[in-house]
């Protein structure tokens, strides 16, 4: 988080000043604050080590301006309450910072690499969600329309009815596959699917089965092996599919088209995260990380003992 504490410059023991800056804190919340007046004050951390002591460690403040900076960055959409608890929480992290300097805890040399550590972290989420992140957003028209015609089949649904050829009904794979043909052949002349269906069950000798009407069918949910189905025009049938042990025909009774105005928000957010993966594995990839490999050794795995032959 950037620094945001602003020193009070006073004389010790003003009180007078002290009141003031309450005051300005209190006139906040009639609104119509300037961006350098402090909204958030906090006071009475003074006990200090003798000869450090300064009115500086007594009074601090975030002014408006900066705590909007802050807020910008930590929470853009917080509501009124939200930003009240922020404030709070910042005026915690205030007394609890400093009492950190009075224990000269920023001396010690393991507390500045962590605290090195925690700035590099902050910095590269703040590369991510800044930086990056504003620039990835910035999705044209003309990309949305891109990805749309890309992926149409994402957002297209089908209805057919699907004639099965059982396994059934031959034990004999040639003859099965010439049965399959031949219904394919009919159905394209447009013959009736359930009529159809109700002649194959009667050759395997089993119930009539009920014709299989599918849908709001999804490309995504099929096999690649039987996508070509939705490339089909309503009332075409498409060729022998094989499934498991039976064949499938299937007939397009009707394709749907999702409008882009339905999915732009999907296919923002979509395009949104992949420009921000593209852009981090880019600036990756300008870099290179080694190990030292004589540091950073892996122990081998400890080998199983061999199963005794019986």
């Amino acid at each position: 988080m950037p620094r945001f504490l602003v020193c009070a410059i006073l004389l010790l023991g003003s009180l007078e000043s002290i009141a003031q800056q309450r005051a300005q804190v209190e006139s906040a919340l009639d609104g119509g604050v300037a961006p350098d007046e402090f909204v958030i004050l906090v006071t009475g951390a003074c006990e200090t080590k003798p000869g450090d002591f300064a009115i500086r460690d007594c009074v601090r403040g975030v002014t408006r301006a900066e705590f909007e900076q802050i807020i910008s960055i930590a929470a853009p959409n917080a509501t009124p309450q939200i930003r009240q608890k922020v404030a709070e929480a910042l005026g915690e992290i205030i007394i609890l910072s400093n009492e950190a300097k009075k224990r000269d805890l920023p001396k010690d040399p393991a507390i500045k690499e962590t605290v090195k550590f925690s700035q590099l972290q902050a910095l590269q989420n703040l590369l991510i969600s800044q930086s990056i992140k504003k620039d990835a957003d910035n999705v044209p028209q003309a990309d949305v329309e891109a990805y749309y015609n890309a992926h149409i089949g994402d957002y297209q649904s089908g209805e057919f009815q699907k004639i099965i050829v059982p396994a059934t009904v031959s034990d004999n794979v040639d003859e099965r596959t010439k049965l399959a043909a031949d219904l394919q052949k009919r159905c394209v002349a447009g013959e009736d699917p359930a009529k159809l269906q109700a002649e194959i069950d009667d050759k395997a000798k089993r119930t009539p089965t009920k014709l299989v009407e599918l849908k709001n069918q999804h490309q995504n949910f099929y096999p690649v092996a039987e996508h070509p189905i939705f490339d089909l025009k309503p009332g075409q049938c498409s060729a022998v599919i094989p499934e498991q042990q039976d064949l499938a025909i299937y007939k397009v009774t009707a394709i749907k088209t999702t409008p882009i105005a339905d999915v732009k928000d999907q296919i923002v957010k979509s395009l949104q995260t992949s420009r921000m993966k593209d852009e981090i594995a880019k600036i990756k990839s300008q870099n290179v990380v080694s190990l030292n490999g004589k540091y950073f050794t892996v122990p081998a795995a400890p080998q199983q003992p061999a199963t005794p032959k019986k």
